[in-house]
């Protein structure tokens, strides 16, 4: 999408409110240009391109990313699509990238505003990630769950049902991260749920607190 040079400049004083929608899964999504750069958000967490992308820039940083070996990538949760523009544009990476979102407006706006019609390594599944995991039977090199609803975790993504169906789709060397939102007891309650589960899998598990309000749980098998 093209931005008028005068709304670019303007962007660096004050957000300028691009676009408005409503979705029957996501609630009310708002695309915003801020400092040059458009992000996409809901009305209490940022769902791409702002805090959200700088957590996933952190935590590849600090797990090596690009030091692991290649294969696919299985992204729950596309939202505008923040993973694969750090994949595919900040480390120029040629992974593909099986993308499963539930929410056909997300899947739009991701192509029509942020360039995920333009990447040919990825492929955007609209389906529940619930009846993914339980009926995919590829196995994949990376794991990233990235699932909210504003700034919940959805809690059927918390249970052990779910999280051994996911163990299962990755390879025994594999990795898995799971980003969380943990600024309440409720949140850290989850987000210690999750971790209980990891640590029973073969492998390593490590919790990287980034930005003021996330964690992302880190697998590494062995």
């Amino acid at each position: 999408m093209k931005i008028p040079a005068w709304k670019s400049a303007f962007s660096y004083v004050f957000p300028v409110l691009v676009a408005e929608y409503t979705s029957s899964v996501s609630g009310r999504i708002r695309i915003w240009l801020t400092r040059g750069k458009l992000v996409l958000d809901s009305p209490q967490a940022n769902y791409s391109f702002g805090a959200l992308h700088q957590v996933f820039r952190e935590v590849f940083a600090e797990t090596g990313f690009h030091e692991f070996p290649s294969g696919r990538m299985l992204l729950l949760g596309l939202g505008g699509g923040s993973v694969p523009t750090l994949i595919y544009g900040e480390m120029q990476l040629n992974l593909p990238i099986t993308a499963v979102e539930v929410d056909p407006m997300m899947i739009r706006l991701a192509k029509e505003y942020f360039g995920a019609a333009h990447r040919p390594l990825l492929e955007i599944v609209e389906q529940d990630a619930r009846i993914y995991v339980r009926q995919a039977d590829q196995k994949f090199s990376t794991i990233v769950v990235d699932m909210f609803i504003d700034n919940e975790v959805p809690d059927d993504f918390a249970t052990p049902v779910f999280l051994e169906q996911l163990h299962k789709l990755a390879e025994p060397d594999g990795r898995i991260y799971f980003n969380m939102i943990t600024t309440d007891e409720a949140q850290r309650k989850k987000c210690e749920q999750v971790r209980f589960v990891m640590q029973s899998w073969a492998g390593v598990v490590n919790e990287y607190p980034v930005m003021y309000a996330n964690t992302v749980l880190f697998w590494q098998g062995r």
